[in-house]
């Protein structure tokens, strides 16, 4: 004989059903022919048990009767389905005809939501070996539910995404929220608990995610804390990689470059002549104000620089630097039909710098590039002005690190004009000098004005999320900076500053937020 026990609760319940035997009827035994034997009758064909409270139990009994003629023996009690219920062992196993026992069924619910089960009886009853009943109940009291996750999806980094886990109460009886946490970097908004819900009632706990280290996705859990039981529930969220930005240098000493575009036509003989002259001062302030120069010239139509140097720099003494300048603008040579274009002129050499090209490396990545215009005439390129500015300033990560300076005809020469030099120097913080006064000290004013890089200064290529700001030098992470938020730089102290040839990278979160 076997039986299923399951736990449950409450006080007894006795649910009784009884067949009636009619002497001589259809169903007495005493007509039947052949051997005498057992007949069983169940009480109740199905037994449903009173509301119970989860983890109570209740009780309740189910008759058998012996109708037969001979010995009825019960050889199992299985209880099939939720185990929410279970049997106990009736006082007797073995009833004689007209005896009758009670099963006591338990009603012990760990769930509210309805119970249901089937009691099967054996017995050696020839007939009805086996006999069910239908067993059904329902537990109450409050219960809380949610979804096994929460997923607040992709957010850029430096920016916020949020989402809420609903905790609603499925029970039937009222259900307290006490407190709920939730793991970082996740943030929960815990206003309002403890609080109360009603049956059917939810209750939405904000959560909030605003990434700001490179963490391709991230998980953790809310846990939430009730008087019927606790939950747990996944928060999943990832982060948008394309906004991650990393912005490269090399470190300088100041470097500058500066390209001037000279104007050979007949009329500009003698200040092309004076500039030649003047051009040693010109180096020397350089050198004075402790940047890292180099200065080249340029005036044939193809872009290259005539000469064998490409640049003239602080290893040249006063005597090469005139020499070198004496090359590069080839005097005596004939001039081309872009002597009057300083802007073209300034252009191709530029170009030419690229790999493959005639000029390479001239122009540096790392340092600012002033253009110098040199002419009696106005600049006569056929594009607009501001296309050359446009096309300059898209060589450098920050336009501010290219300047266009013009000497030319301010006024004292009769006012041939400076149009196209005036505009462009205008919009890059360039300066205009007069070609018809003194070469010299226009020299020691453009020095003045050049534009260099400050070795301690790094301009960022997109606004960043300023918490997530990571500064390396040569690969190792470093302290001893500030980001100045006006001018888009990252700015190192003096005692700080990457020595010249150093690699710097700065890692940030783009500001992408909408």
């Amino acid at each position: 004989m076997s039986r299923r026990l399951l736990p449950l609760v409450l006080a007894p319940l006795l649910a009784t059903a009884c067949l009636e035997i009619t002497p001589g009827g259809d169903d007495d035994p005493s007509d039947r022919p052949g051997d005498p034997v057992p007949d069983i009758v169940v009480s109740a064909s199905s037994l449903v048990m009173p509301p119970t409270p989860v983890g109570s139990e209740t009780s309740a009994t189910i008759g058998i009767r012996n109708r037969g003629l001979n010995a009825l023996q019960l050889t199992d009690l299985e209880v099939i389905g939720d185990g929410a219920f279970s049997v106990s062992l009736p006082a007797a196993l073995q009833l004689d005809p007209g005896d009758a026992t009670d099963l006591v069924v338990t009603f012990q619910p760990d769930a509210v939501p309805e119970a249901q089960a089937t009691l099967v009886i054996s017995s050696n009853d020839p007939d009805e070996p086996e006999v069910e009943v239908a067993l059904s109940g329902e537990g109450t009291g409050a219960e809380a539910a949610a979804a096994d996750m929460l997923d607040l999806g992709t957010v850029a980094p430096g920016c916020e995404t949020s989402g809420a886990a609903v905790i609603e109460n499925v029970g039937t009886m009222p259900l307290t929220v006490t407190a709920a946490s939730v793991d970082a970097p996740f943030e929960l908004d815990e206003t309002g608990l403890p609080a109360v819900l009603s049956a059917g009632e939810a209750l939405a706990l904000p959560v909030r995610y605003a990434p700001t280290e490179p963490i391709a996705a991230v998980a953790g859990q809310l846990r939430v804390e009730t008087d019927a039981g606790d939950l747990s529930v996944t928060v999943l969220a990832a982060q948008d990689p394309s906004t991650w930005t990393e912005d490269a240098f090399v470190a300088s000493d100041g470097q500058t470059d500066v390209l001037f575009a000279v104007d050979r036509s007949c009329s500009m003989a003698d200040d092309v002549q004076a500039l030649v002259s003047a051009m040693p001062g010109f180096t020397a302030e350089l050198d004075a104000r402790g940047l890292d120069w180099r200065v080249s010239l340029t005036v044939d139509d193809d872009g290259c620089i005539n000469g064998p140097d490409l640049f003239i720099d602080d290893t040249f003494s006063a005597a090469d630097v005139v020499s070198t300048t004496e090359q590069m603008i080839a005097l005596g040579s004939s001039y081309a039909s872009n002597t009057e274009r300083a802007f073209t002129l300034m252009e191709t050499a530029v170009a030419e710098s690229a790999a493959g090209g005639c000029n390479p490396g001239m122009v540096r990545s790392s340092a600012t590039l002033n253009l110098v215009g040199v002419s009696d005439e106005p600049e006569q390129s056929p594009q607009s002005w501001s296309h050359f500015v446009s096309l300059f300033q898209a060589l450098k990560t920050d336009p501010a690190d290219v300047a266009m300076h013009a000497i030319a005809d301010a006024g004292a020469c009769g006012a041939s004009g400076t149009t196209g030099f005036q505009d462009a120097a205008a919009a890059t913080d360039g300066v205009i000098l007069d070609i018809c006064g003194d070469m010299a000290t226009n020299m020691v004013d453009l020095a003045d004005a050049i534009v260099a890089a400050d070795p301690g200064t790094y301009p960022l290529s997109a606004t960043p999320v300023e918490d997530t700001l990571t500064v390396t030098v040569e690969g190792a992470s470093v302290s001893g900076w500030t980001y100045d938020a006006a001018a888009q730089e990252v700015v190192f102290d003096a005692a700080s500053t990457p020595a010249a040839g150093e690699s710097v990278s700065v890692e940030y979160v783009e500001d992408a937020c909408p």
